[in-house]
């Protein structure tokens, strides 16, 4: 599950923090905010690209913001001790930076989980910023949202232990360029805002594909079996693919302003 809790971001410093507790899940949970490194060299779009060893990533707009603020909550899926907690807490590296490219900036966060003596470590990542274009995730065993962003989409969420993970897309803005979403066990739901278009590709393993229009124009529709959908939306050509080996797979494009942000 991911925990959010206000923390006050120290830009400047090096990645840690104090430490902050809470109850979550097994054990109690530790905060970290992150400092961003580097600095913005243009004012272009900022894009996000995060890579996640294990656990939760929740990317979301928040337009009250004037920097990112970035948080990362430590937690374990068994028992360990304090200690081997506090431990854990200052030797799992977390690290996010800026890095300029053309057009723009891209925020970009990693994470190197413990793993070894500490195969029960989670990591899970919250990233709020005041406007985000394009998106990369890559994470294992954890949930994603992403909230309002207004660009591309690649996102890839495995899981190895059995559970089932949830990505969610939603946002107010018109999608137009490429996306892929991914995952080998969970549901995806894909809520782009009105004015959306592409060929979108729908397959599930195991759950079902739906694709729901309440506003748009849908053309060229193939439906080769309810784990497949094949659809053109508003005469787009960039790819839209989403795909779960065994979970449900959903599109539902909105009419009109939603509730893209979570905050």
């Amino acid at each position: 599950m991911i925990a959010l809790k206000k923390l006050r971001v120290l830009f400047g410093l090096i990645v840690v923090s104090a430490s902050t507790t809470m109850l979550a899940g097994c054990g109690t949970a530790q905060i970290r905010t992150i400092a961003v490194q580097g600095t913005r060299a243009n004012q272009g779009p900022t894009s996000v690209e995060i890579h996640n060893v294990r656990g939760d990533v929740r990317v979301i707009v928040d337009p009250k913001r004037t920097e990112p603020r970035i948080t990362a909550s430590f937690r374990y899926d068994s028992f360990v001790t304090r200690l081997t907690r506090e431990r854990a807490f200052r030797a799992a590296p977390v690290a996010a930076s800026y890095e300029q490219r053309e057009g723009g900036v891209l925020l970009v966060v990693r994470t190197d989980a413990v793993r070894g003596n500490l195969p029960s470590l989670v990591t899970d990542l919250t990233v709020r910023i005041p406007a985000c274009a394009d998106v990369t995730i890559r994470t294992a065993e954890g949930d994603v949202e992403v909230i309002g962003a207004n660009g591309t989409v690649d996102i890839v969420a495995d899981t190895n232990d059995g559970r089932s993970v949830s990505i969610v897309y939603r946002t107010d803005a018109a999608i137009t360029g490429r996306v892929v979403i991914r995952t080998n066990s969970g549901n995806i739901l894909f809520n782009p805002g009105e004015g959306s278009s592409g060929r979108f590709v729908l397959t599930s393993g195991s759950g079902g594909a739906e694709f729901d229009v309440k506003a748009g124009k849908v053309s060229d529709v193939v439906l080769s079996s309810n784990a497949r959908w094949e659809g053109v939306l508003n005469g787009g050509e960039n790819s839209i693919t989403l795909h779960s080996d065994d979970g449900t797979v959903r599109v539902k494009v909105r009419r009109g302003p939603g509730r893209s942000h979570g905050f």
